[in-house]
C-alpha cells in the first residue's frame, strides 16, 4: 500500500509514515467486507472504562462510502463478523464519514468484561442496515476507508491514588510514591 499514493487515490497518513484500507461494503456479494484485526499489547481488565479512537478517511477512487464503522474486542480472533455488535460505533448523524480529504475521528468509551486480547475495525452492519452514501466521483461502485491512529486508553487502571499529602518534614505522608502505578495497561 503506497503512502500516499496507491490504487484507491492519494491520502498522506493521519500521522507517521502509513495506514491500512479496508472495504466495507461491495454491492452485489452480501456482506462482503473486510476488518482491520489485531492484538493487543495486554488483555482488557473487567469492570474499567476504555477509551477507544480511530480516524478513517474515504477513498478518492469509490463512489459509496458507508457511515457504520465500529470497533469490537474479543477474547479471542473471529471470523464471521457481521453477527457481533460493537462496543464502539460511529454515529451516523453527528458524523458522517464522508470526507475524502481529510481525516474524520471515531471515539467512544466502554466498559470492559475482561480478558478481551482483540481488535476488530469495520462495517458490523448487514447490507440491509448499512447506511450507504453516494459520492459524485470514483471510479469503484464501492465503498473503501483508510484507518490509522487506533488508540485503546484504560481510563480508570491506576491501583493507587493518593488522598492525603503533607510535605513538612513530619515523617507522615511526606513523600507520594508511584511505584505502584501500572502505566503499561493503555
Amino acid at each position: 500500500f503506497g503512502v500516499p499514493n496507491n490504487f484507491t487515490g492519494n491520502q498522506y497518513a493521519n500521522t507517521g509514515e502509513g495506514y491500512a484500507g479496508i472495504h466495507t461494503y461491495i454491492p452485489g456479494f452480501t456482506n462482503s467486507r473486510g476488518y482491520v484485526q489485531t492484538e493487543l499489547l495486554t488483555k482488557l481488565i473487567a469492570n474499567r472504562n476504555y477509551h477507544v479512537e480511530f480516524y478513517v478517511s474515504a477513498v478518492d477512487n469509490c463512489k459509496l462510502g458507508t457511515n457504520n464503522m465500529g470497533a469490537y474486542f474479543s477474547d479471542t480472533l473471529i471470523y464471521n463478523l457481521v453477527v457481533h455488535l460493537p462496543q464502539i460505533n460511529n454515529d451516523i448523524v453527528l458524523n458522517p464519514l464522508n470526507n475524502k480529504d481529510d481525516w474524520m475521528k471515531i471515539s467512544g468509551d466502554f466498559v470492559a468484561n475482561g480478558n478481551e486480547k482483540f481488535v476488530t475495525i469495520g462495517n458490523f452492519n448487514n447490507d440491509i442496515t448499512t447506511d450507504t452514501i453516494h459520492f459524485p466521483t470514483g471510479g469503484f461502485f464501492d465503498a473503501y476507508y483508510y484507518i490509522d491512529d487506533v488508540s485503546v486508553i484504560c481510563i480508570d487502571c491506576y491501583d493507587f491514588i493518593p488522598n492525603i499529602f503533607s510535605p513538612n518534614n513530619d515523617n507522615q505522608n511526606d513523600y507520594i510514591d508511584f511505584s505502584n502505578l501500572n502505566l503499561t495497561e493503555e
